[in-house]
């Protein structure tokens, strides 16, 4: 009966949860994606792994150091890396670059009198520059040495 499964040693067919459904003569119900079955009930998928399709029985691992959050269908690069679709891996911002949130699709460079290294969430005001609390780009500290007017000084 569609809506019920019977797993082995199972002597009665028994409903699927609620929001979820079978096919008939089904070992299992069809969980959503991001979902496992396991034991009786649909599972989100732990942190760090994922299922893309709709009735999966397990979830995959992340690749090449990509991450999830529980219950995910996709995995996503942490910041300071973007996904790079010719070798399939997250790869570091180069130096002078920086992502700054998880599954950013590209590294942005940093802007004038900052810097960042390698794998970088963010860049950083070089010597001599500052970043005020409400701006995001730095600015040149002002000179502040004695104006020369002249005279005997």
């Amino acid at each position: 009966q569609q809506g019920t499964y019977s797993s082995q040693g199972l002597s009665e067919c028994k409903a699927c949860p609620t929001g979820y459904s079978s096919g008939s003569g089904s070992d299992h119900c069809i969980c959503n994606a991001g979902e496992y079955w396991e034991n009786g009930n649909c599972k989100e998928c732990p942190q760090n792994t994922y299922t893309e399709k709709v009735g999966s029985l397990s979830c995959s691992k992340c690749p090449h150091n990509s991450i999830s959050t529980r219950g995910s269908t996709e995995c996503t690069c942490p910041a300071g890396k973007v996904w790079d679709v010719e070798t399939s891996k997250c790869n570091l911002c180069s130096a002078g670059t920086f992502s700054a949130d998880a599954g950013s699709k590209s590294c942005i460079p940093c802007s004038t009198g900052s810097h960042s290294t390698e794998g970088s969430s963010s860049c950083t005001c070089i010597s001599g520059w500052y970043r005020s609390a409400n701006s995001e780009s730095c600015k040149i500290c002002p000179d502040l040495s004695p104006v020369n007017r002249g005279g005997d000084g």
